[in-house]
């Protein structure tokens, strides 16, 4: 089964087989937490929650108006045992994909707004950039 949902406040637990080694309940916890702090601190953005339950694929598409922004989703630290969130954006002329990961709703907030507004990400690669 594969569906995507739109409304963060009704998303529940696919209830993904232990096989697959995610906790899916608490990614659509962390994942909820995060999407609707994100529709509510940045205009005309939506969050759809994309989930196949065969795969064990479970992620959020961010978009706004003119188009998609990024994928957000959970994955564990390579540090500890701690869930962390990470959000996929390919550069404005699409020749890359970015990869950031931030362990607070603040900081993926912070991410996706610099995006949305389409500031320089350098200082974010930096800070935020393609590590776990």
């Amino acid at each position: 089964m594969t569906f995507n949902e739109t409304d963060p406040t009704t998303w529940t637990d696919p209830g993904f087989h232990p096989d697959f080694g995610v906790d899916s309940a608490k990614y659509v916890d962390m994942l909820r937490a995060c999407s609707t702090a994100l529709v509510s601190k940045i205009p005309n953005l939506t969050a759809h929650l994309v989930v196949n339950t065969e795969d064990g694929i479970l992620y959020c598409k961010i978009a706004t108006d003119t188009g998609k922004l990024g994928e957000l989703f959970c994955v564990e630290s390579l540090n500890d045992d701690s869930i962390r969130f990470g959000f996929v954006s390919e550069t404005r002329d699409l020749t890359k994909e970015l990869e950031f990961y931030a362990d607070t709703v603040i900081d993926i907030c912070r991410i996706v707004s610099q995006i949305r507004e389409g500031n320089d990400l350098e200082s974010l690669l930096e800070e935020f950039g393609e590590h776990t």
